[in-house]
């Protein structure tokens, strides 16, 4: 389907979508060093904007495509909004970030403005990690979040580099 098949479509420009605070800080937290200094729940709200900024590239993107496609995007946006709302503890946090990821695998629109910060960062996140342990995780379901981002931290900061078994670039 061409752009002038679909209604109302409009282009999201990259910087609308950048929070202001790396991406790193908001899947790992502040530095040890950097944590009495800073506000300990600014990561966090700014990972609920990233998410929020995400819900509005998928809106923008699908735009209202038929009629099957608005009941989907409503549905997708109901889920949304509950991981945004979740709150800011353990769990929260853990499926916060890892919708992130989850987004961040599926839309290169919401990793370029992290990439002007920390390219490096979110192009070993595209081409190696996320590839790597999205789809597990949406084959379990999307059931253990904490473990995708554990997973993911952990092949980023212990394994800089390795091919992890995926075909080289």
């Amino acid at each position: 389907m061409g752009v002038s098949n679909v209604p109302r479509v409009q282009s999201v420009d990259g910087e609308q979508l950048y929070t202001g605070m790396k991406l790193s800080e908001m899947l790992k937290g502040a530095p040890l060093t950097k944590r009495p200094e800073a506000d300990p729940e600014a990561a966090l709200h700014a990972l609920n904007a990233a998410l929020t900024r995400a819900l509005e590239t998928l809106e923008a993107e699908m735009g209202m495509l038929d009629a099957t496609a608005g009941a989907a995007l409503e549905q997708t946006k109901i889920e949304w909004q509950a991981i945004i709302d979740m709150p800011l503890d353990y769990a929260g946090i853990a499926c916060k970030r890892a919708a992130l990821l989850f987004a961040l695998h599926h839309e290169p629109l919401l990793r370029a403005p992290f990439a002007t910060a920390e390219p490096a960062l979110v192009a070993d996140l595209a081409d190696r990690v996320l590839p790597l342990v999205v789809p597990p995780f949406v084959a379990g379901m999307a059931q253990n979040p904490d473990a995708l981002v554990i997973a993911a931290l952990s092949l980023l900061e212990s394994f800089p580099g390795e091919s992890l078994g995926l075909p080289v670039a």
